[in-house]
């Protein structure tokens, strides 16, 4: 009997110990979720900042891009890439220019000589749990955390979208 006795705790012990991992598997997972949605959207904010600032300070064209979760950007003139991260938790863009959907153009001006939307546009970061972050880049080029909620399309912006 006391065989038995020690058989069933030890298997109680396991069960235990065995839920308790999955239990604090669970819960570093949803904290790294959160951990990188947080550190995305801060590399993000910090690269169209910079791009911004380096289009307005030596006057050049730069185009930002989303390649299979990276963000490039790239010097329209040379065609050089200037800068580029990766970005885990990128879901889509919703920003069109006169160049085409899903890029957004950096000038000394900001982004309204290419945009078709009068308040640019917005980029979504999704997590595996669904929790989302979006960064609204006006057009200016400046960025702001939330989704562009005025779809106003530019004078002289009339073409498909």
């Amino acid at each position: 009997m006391l065989s038995e006795i020690k058989k069933v705790n030890i298997k109680n012990i396991l069960l235990l110990s065995a839920a308790n991992v999955l239990f604090f598997s669970i819960i570093l997972f949803i904290y790294t979720d959160q951990n990188n949605i947080d550190r995305d959207y801060k590399n993000l904010r910090q690269l169209i900042l910079e791009t911004n600032n380096q289009a307005i300070t030596k006057k050049i064209v730069l185009e930002l891009k989303f390649n299979n979760n990276k963000a490039i950007v790239v010097n329209r003139n040379t065609n050089n890439i200037f800068r580029q991260i990766r970005i885990p938790t990128f879901c889509k863009i919703n920003y069109k220019t006169t160049e085409g959907p899903g890029k957004i153009i950096f000038t000394e001006h900001g982004t309204d000589p290419y945009n078709i939307f009068l308040h640019g546009g917005d980029i979504l970061l999704k997590t595996w749990f669904g929790e989302e972050r979006s960064l609204w880049i006006h057009c200016t080029g400046f960025p702001n955390e939330g989704k562009m909620t005025d779809f106003t399309k530019r004078k002289g912006a009339d073409l498909e979208i």
